[in-house]
This record gives structure tokens, sequence and C-alpha cells, in this order.
């Protein structure tokens, strides 16, 4: 993913499962709240 208006990138693993972790930090470095992902999906 990459938002060129502020210059991020973020990097998601292409796996069947992610970790919590690995999750919250994805969603945190986006930007977006857990709220905002689930309306995305």
């Amino acid at each position: 993913m990459h938002d060129f208006e502020n210059h991020i990138t973020v990097i998601v693993p292409n796996h069947k499962e992610i970790k919590k972790g690995t999750l919250n930090s994805i969603i945190k470095k986006a930007g977006i709240s857990l709220e905002e992902l689930k309306d995305l999906i």
C-alpha cells in the first residue's frame, strides 16, 4: 500500500494468516483505525 501524498509505504505480507502484532503494526503504519479496516473489508 502506498500513500504518495504523505510518502508512506506499508508492506503487507501475503499469508493466509497474519499474526495479531503484525496486523496491528500494519494498521498503525497505515494510519487507520480497526473500524476503518473493517469497513474496507
